[in-house]
C-alpha cells in the first residue's frame, strides 16, 4: 500500500424489505408504486415498491408472536434454500417478512393479515398511524384488531445490494404478494408522495420516456414481471424461481451493471 493513502471501508449496508404488492387489473398484472419524498435523501421522487429497513422491534418477542403459520425457523429454511447469501440468525432471517409486512402498512395501507377477522379500513388506518409514528408500535396496532400477521402470503422474490461506492447502503429483500381483498392501497403522504397502480409494460415504457423515474433495482425486478399475465402466474413463478444476491457495479455512465451471469438467475 503507497504511504499516506487512505482506505475507506464500505458503508454498512442496512438489512431492508421491500414489498412488490400485485393485482389483476382490467388489462392484465398491475403493481402498485410509490413515489419517494423528494427530500427522503435515498431515490429522490423515484417510483419504488413499498419498503424500508429493518427495526430492533422487528425481532422483539411481540412481533414474533404475531404470526402463528410463519417461524423464524421458516424464514431461516427459506432463505437459505432459495438464496446463497443468507443470515445465520433465524431471528434475523424473519425480521426480513416482518419490516415487508410493517412497511406495507406504513407505505401502503395495506395489512396482510392472518384472516381471523376481517379489520375495517379505519381500523387499518388507525394501526398505520401509529406504525408511522413509531414502528415499534406496530405489533400492538395489530393486536388491535383482533388478527395476527399471515407472513407467508410474502413471497420471497429477490435479493439486492445498494453498490459500495453509494453514501447510503441497503441489503435489500424483495417480496411478491397480491393485494387482500377489500383493501385500498395508498401512499402515506410522509415519506411517499404519490402512488398508482400500472402494468410493468407501462411502467417501463414511461421510464424510458423519462415520464416515470425507476431506479435500477425497481427496474430491474419489474423486468421479470413483464411475461407474466396475472397474479397466479406470476406468483407461481416467484415461489420457483432461483435468487442470487446482485451487488450491481455503477459504471462511468452511472447506470447500474451486473455480472450476466448472476442477472441470468437472480
Amino acid at each position: 500500500m503507497v504511504t499516506g493513502e487512505t482506505v475507506t471501508e464500505p458503508i454498512f449496508a442496512r438489512p431492508s424489505s421491500t414489498v412488490i404488492l400485485v393485482r389483476d387489473g382490467p388489462t392484465g398484472l398491475e403493481m402498485f408504486l410509490v413515489r419517494r419524498h423528494e427530500q427522503s435523501g435515498f431515490a429522490n421522487l423515484a417510483y419504488v415498491f413499498p419498503g424500508g429497513a429493518t427495526i430492533p422491534s422487528d425481532t422483539a418477542e411481540a412481533s414474533i408472536g404475531l404470526s402463528s403459520s410463519f417461524t423464524p425457523a421458516d424464514a431461516f429454511n427459506v432463505l437459505h434454500e432459495r438464496g446463497d447469501v443468507s443470515p445465520d440468525s433465524p431471528t434475523e432471517c424473519f425480521s426480513f417478512w416482518l419490516a415487508a409486512a410493517r412497511e406495507l402498512l406504513e407505505e401502503a395501507g395495506v395489512l396482510i393479515h392472518d384472516g381471523a377477522r376481517l379489520p375495517g379500513q379505519d381500523e387499518i388506518g388507525s394501526a398505520r398511524l401509529r406504525s408511522l409514528a413509531d414502528g415499534a408500535d406496530f405489533a400492538s396496532g395489530v393486536r388491535s384488531m383482533g388478527v395476527g400477521l399471515g407472513l407467508e402470503r410474502l413471497i420471497y422474490f429477490s435479493h439486492w445490494r445498494t453498490p459500495v461506492q453509494a453514501p447510503k447502503r441497503y441489503d435489500t429483500r424483495f417480496f411478491i404478494t397480491s393485494m387482500p381483498v377489500g383493501q385500498a392501497a395508498s401512499h402515506c403522504n410522509i415519506e411517499t408522495t404519490d402512488s398508482l397502480w400500472i402494468s410493468p409494460r407501462e411502467a417501463l415504457a414511461r421510464s424510458e420516456a423519462k415520464e416515470l423515474l425507476l431506479v435500477f433495482p425497481t427496474r430491474m425486478n419489474v423486468s421479470l414481471l413483464l411475461p407474466h399475465e396475472s397474479v397466479s402466474d406470476v406468483l407461481e413463478f416467484a415461489r420457483s424461481k432461483v435468487i442470487r444476491c446482485v451487488d450491481p457495479i455503477v459504471s462511468n455512465d452511472r447506470l447500474g451493471s451486473t455480472d450476466p451471469e448472476i442477472i441470468a438467475c437472480w
